[in-house]
């Protein structure tokens, strides 16, 4: 429903302020109506009905534009007089997560399809003064932490003015479900020391005032929570490891704390009940993994600060954090006061992938990695594609190339790739970028003007998979304008031998020993250009970028590989440039991946990729001075070159051997092969691709000529059962004893 009578509105006394909370409240009159609710808000909302959550959002959006979301309120509501309420929550800061735009809320109640509630005339506003406004950031990435106060205390009604420049686009992805996940285990309990200061292990990612809109001064914070997580010591401990179910209520008295693991690592809203005999002081912290048999996040690597503190009167408190957080383990500690605490949950904040798709076998390890792919796919694309739900919740590029692919594999559609491509296409303007650049992350603000050339290079091959899978011609004419532009970019930097040398920003290839030697000719990176050009000049018919791209193919070719390798980088040495023994797994992988290599032309070099490398750094063994890949993105690149050139048959036991001890540890996949960073990485949950392509031979689905391809390469366990879905149908795959039987629905061909 179209948006008829709202305004947008913001309070006039809060327009411009950081780290602000309003409450809109309205009252309607049910008599048995079908009621529907249609709202729009920077940068969160959440909306609740006579006390009980309903919805939280938005979908995020480019910059100048906002997505609506639409609900059915009917099933919320009880005869006689009901109280809406929306509450937003506007950081006013910049970050990767959300950019800082004006904060506003726009919504409107129908009643069987009329307008009857709107803002601009029907809700009161008022803020919500509970929260504490002048706190530290949760993360370089993230905006501020949440410091509550109970109970509630809301401001007197306050003015509010219309917000101008708000554009209105629709929500293009699936509405999470908000189930609730309990704690299955009680890990520990014991007493604990808790200060109110110490070392503070990481203070420039927080406070920096030299960036503008980033920050408040430590000085004007105070209380730093960060610290006082960091310098926690547990003084002592009883080992408990007892089952617990959803009725589990314990109680904490002053420096007690009890330990909890989710059933896997998951993400949302922190959610529990808590009775307060006396004013008390509770610290909820969380983690993906535990160290040294504790939930610490500043002592794992200090780039979060995973901690939730409320303070809280005498009385009976309801308790649901108001940004989604990732974790598996929880950590309940009582600083001062007695409490009685129930129904410790996560309210999920996650994808709804649902019953449509199957996969079962009896292989226990592959069945682990892909509940592992699938958990990670939820957290990490329930809005848009984020790199991890924990640190960051921000929209990279490369990692959304791979995402796309699980999206589509997982629901048969690409419903939030649409939303996140188009967001790169319809923004109004990217502030502090070069002129023809686009944003590594997005929808977020470029902190100190930093960007990733390669990424933009990812971006266009993404959207013509997209397109293809979708059929969603449309998009490519919204993005031509964009991408001849970031071509033109690009063209700065080309040197005489057709090659892009000395780019600028933050040229990333993987997160290894590749990128430290990304300057000044870096090949990887003008093997994505190559890549780049290609995709380039088949969606838009242009022989001239295609002929463009075979040249710097040969070039390549002719400057990188030294008879069994292809090197990494040149460099300038006296004005001339000369190419180094450089020599990293990944760039032989990027080489297959773009095309700029094939097994006919480098059969050698394709065998000692399938034999020599692999899990474990096996290539420092076999081939002493070859750099080793990481998770990200070189182990998954490796598994797109073997499927790619007649190795697809090794393809399940490396699944295993590269990922199921992150799947034992936390039910997910990871951003790097150790735990030192986030355990739950959006791009990882591609592992789904190499399961259904690779260990049951769906090799591809054409949805615009309604063909499933397959191929014969396939290994497969003995025995297995999936139901894939399709735009319009599905497949259904059965293995008995390793034969393979294959069925599709919804008129679709076999080939």
């Amino acid at each position: 429903m179209e948006f008829k009578n709202a305004v947008p509105v913001w309070a006039e006394k809060y327009v411009g302020e950081r780290n602000i909370q309003l409450e809109f409240c309205a009252e309607i009159d049910f008599a048995g109506e079908k009621w529907d609710l249609a709202v729009a808000a920077d940068n969160v909302y959440r909306v609740r009905i006579n006390g009980e959550f309903v919805l939280h959002g938005p979908q995020r959006c480019g910059k100048g534009f906002w997505r609506k979301d639409e609900k059915d309120i009917t099933p919320y509501l009880k005869k006689g007089k009901n109280t809406v309420v929306i509450e937003v929550l506007h950081f006013g800061v910049e970050s990767f997560e959300f950019i800082n735009q004006p904060a506003f809320l726009m919504a409107e109640i129908f009643k069987n399809g009329e307008s009857a509630v709107a803002t601009g005339k029907d809700f009161i506003c008022r803020r919500d003064l509970s929260r504490e406004q002048v706190v530290e950031r949760y993360a370089f990435q993230r905006p501020f932490i949440e410091v509550r106060h109970f109970p509630k205390e809301l401001s007197e009604s306050l003015e509010t003015v219309k917000v101008e420049g708000v554009n209105i686009v629709p929500r293009t992805a699936p509405y999470p479900e908000f189930k609730k996940v309990y704690p299955i285990e009680l890990l520990a309990k014991g007493e604990a020391e808790i200060p109110d200061g110490g070392i503070d292990p990481n203070n420039v990612r927080f406070e920096n005032t030299d960036m503008p809109d980033f920050s408040y001064s430590k000085e004007e914070i105070g209380k730093l929570y960060r610290i006082i997580e960091y310098n926690t010591k547990l003084t002592s401990r009883e080992d408990v490891n007892k089952k617990i179910g959803k009725g589990y209520t314990f109680a904490l008295t002053e420096n007690q704390w009890q330990m909890f693991r989710l059933p896997a690592e998951d993400s949302g809203f922190i959610t529990c009940n808590i009775e307060c005999s006396e004013d008390s002081l509770v610290y909820i912290a969380y983690d993906e993994i535990l160290v040294n048999n504790d939930a610490n996040s500043m002592r794992r690597y200090g780039s979060t600060c995973n901690t939730l503190p409320l303070y809280m009167k005498k009385g009976s408190h309801a308790v649901m954090e108001t940004e989604p957080k990732t974790m598996q383990y929880i950590k309940v500690l009582c600083k001062y006061g007695s409490v009685k605490i129930s129904n410790l949950c996560l309210t999920e904040y996650v994808n709804p992938v649902g019953d449509d798709v199957v996969f079962e076998c009896d292989d226990e390890a592959l069945m682990r990695v892909y509940n592992a792919a699938v958990n990670t796919f939820k957290q990490n694309a329930v809005d848009i594609f984020m790199d991890c739900p924990s640190r960051e919740r921000a929209g990279w590029l490369c990692d959304s190339f791979f995402t796309g692919r699980t999206e589509r594999d997982l629901t048969g559609h690409s419903f939030v790739e649409k939303g996140f491509l188009e967001n790169f296409f319809i923004a109004t303007s990217f502030p502090n970028l070069p002129e023809g650049m686009l944003p590594m992350c997005y929808p977020a603000d470029a902190l100190q003007g930093s960007f990733i050339p390669n990424w933009t290079m990812f971006l266009v091959i993404e959207l013509e998979e997209y397109v293809k899978r979708s059929g969603d011609s449309n998009m490519l004419r919204l993005a031509k304008e964009r991408l001849y532009g970031l071509e033109k970019y690009f063209c700065n930097f080309i040197n005489k031998d057709g090659l892009l040398e000395k780019l600028d920003g933050w040229v990333f290839v993987e997160w290894s020993q590749a990128n430290k030697w990304v300057q000044d000719v870096n090949f990887p990176s003008n093997m994505m250009y190559y890549a780049m050009l290609k995709s380039m000049a088949r969606m838009y018919s242009d022989s001239a970028l295609d002929i463009k791209a075979e040249k710097i193919k040969a070039k390549i070719r002719e400057l990188s590989f030294n008879g069994t390798f292809f090197r990494d980088h040149q460099v300038y040495e006296n004005g001339v440039l000369s190419t180094p023994e450089d020599i990293t797994e990944v760039c032989q992988y990027y080489a297959f991946f773009t095309g700029v290599a094939d097994k006919e032309t480098y059969p050698e070099l394709i065998r000692i990729i399938a034999e020599d490398f692999g899990a474990g750094h096996k290539c420092e063994k076999t081939h002493p001075g070859v750099y080793p890949a990481n998770a990200f993105i070189g182990n998954y690149l490796r598994m797109e070159v073997l499927s790619q050139n007649g190795h697809r048959r090794q393809i399940i036991g490396e699944i295993k051997d590269y990922f199921d001890y992150m799947a034992r540890l936390t039910g997910t996949l990871w951003e790097m092969e150790k735990d030192n960073a986030s355990c739950n990485h959006g791009f990882a949950s591609h592992v789904v691709r190499f399961i259904f392509r690779d260990c049951l031979g769906i090799s591809e689905v054409d949805e615009q000529n309604r063909t499933v391809v397959l191929n014969s390469d396939f290994t497969s366990p003995a025995n297995a059962h999936a139901v894939l879905p399709l735009k319009n149908g599905s497949i259904t795959v059965d293995v008995v004893d390793g034969v393979r039987k294959l069925s599709v629905s919804g008129g679709y061909t076999i080939v």
